[in-house]
C-alpha cells in the first residue's frame, strides 16, 4: 500500500501549527494521506496494516496489535476532549466552539464509510479542571488505558480515521 500525503487541509493543519507553537508541553499531530488502493473497512488486518504504515509515514513507531476500533460517536466526543484539555493536569487549553469545530473538520477530511481507531481505552469520568481560574467538576470521556506509544510522550493519545482512499490521524502529546 502507497501513501501519499494529502495537504489540502489548511484549517486543521493550521490549528495544529498554531496549538503546538503556544504550548510547549505538548505536540499536536495532525496528519492526512491519500491511499493507492482502497481499504476494505471490514478486513481487520488491512486495516491495521494502514494503520501502522499510516504511523511510519508520518514517522512514528507502529503500535501493530495495540490498535482499536471505536464506535465514530465515542471518537468524536474524545477527540474533542483531547483537544480542549491537555492530558496531564486537566487544563482547558482550547474553546468548546473552536474544538468542535477543529474536530467536526477533521471528521470531514475522511467520507464515509469511515472507521475510527485509536491506542487508549476511555472511560466516562467525573473530573477537575480548570476554567476560567476555577476547578469545577465535570463529566469528561477520559483515556484511561494506552496501549501502544506513537510517541514515547509520557501522554499519548488521539484518533485516526479510515475511509476508502484516505487514512488520517489528529494525536496529542502532552508531557507534564
Amino acid at each position: 500500500m502507497k501513501l501519499d500525503p494529502d495537504d489540502d487541509h489548511d484549517d486543521v493543519a493550521r490549528f495544529c501549527a498554531i496549538h503546538e507553537a503556544s504550548i510547549d508541553r505538548r505536540r499536536a499531530i495532525f496528519q492526512v494521506f491519500r491511499i493507492d488502493n482502497p481499504v476494505d473497512l471490514d478486513d481487520e488486518v488491512a486495516v491495521r496494516a494502514a494503520l501502522d504504515r499510516l504511523a511510519e509515514a508520518s514517522g512514528y513507531r507502529p503500535p501493530g496489535q495495540a490498535w482499536r476500533s471505536i464506535a465514530e460517536p465515542q471518537a468524536l466526543r474524545a477527540l474533542d476532549v483531547l483537544v480542549r484539555f491537555d492530558q496531564a493536569y486537566s487544563s482547558q487549553l482550547v474553546g468548546d466552539e473552536a474544538a468542535a469545530a477543529l474536530v467536526a473538520g477533521f471528521a470531514a477530511l475522511f467520507p464515509e464509510p469511515r472507521s475510527w481507531h485509536t491506542t487508549a481505552t476511555f472511560e466516562e469520568r467525573q473530573t477537575r479542571i480548570d476554567r476560567d481560574g476555577e476547578r469545577v467538576t465535570v463529566p469528561l470521556l477520559e483515556a484511561t488505558g494506552w496501549y501502544g506509544m506513537l510517541t514515547g510522550a509520557t501522554f499519548d493519545t488521539g484518533l485516526a480515521a479510515v475511509s476508502w482512499h484516505r487514512i488520517g490521524m489528529l494525536w496529542f502529546a502532552d508531557e507534564d
